[in-house]
């Protein structure tokens, strides 16, 4: 992931920003309103996220999903 790479984590409300802007190749948005999340659902997700890594119970990426 990201920030294990460059060792700097990101905001929930940073990541919220991104989700909102993210296009796809053709220019359209990659999320549409319904699928974005808060910074508190994204917080959560962090932390579960961490605690699954943590326990060694979370899988690694696909190769060539940035995450």
């Amino acid at each position: 992931m990201k920030g294990e790479q460059s060792g700097v984590k990101s905001s929930p409300e940073n990541t919220v920003k991104r989700m909102r802007q993210q296009i796809d190749p053709t220019g359209r948005k990659l999320f549409q309103p319904f699928e974005c999340m808060t910074s508190s659902q994204i917080r959560s997700l962090f932390s579960r996220m961490s605690a699954l890594h943590n326990s060694g119970t979370l899988k690694p990426p696909s190769p060539g999903l940035e995450l």
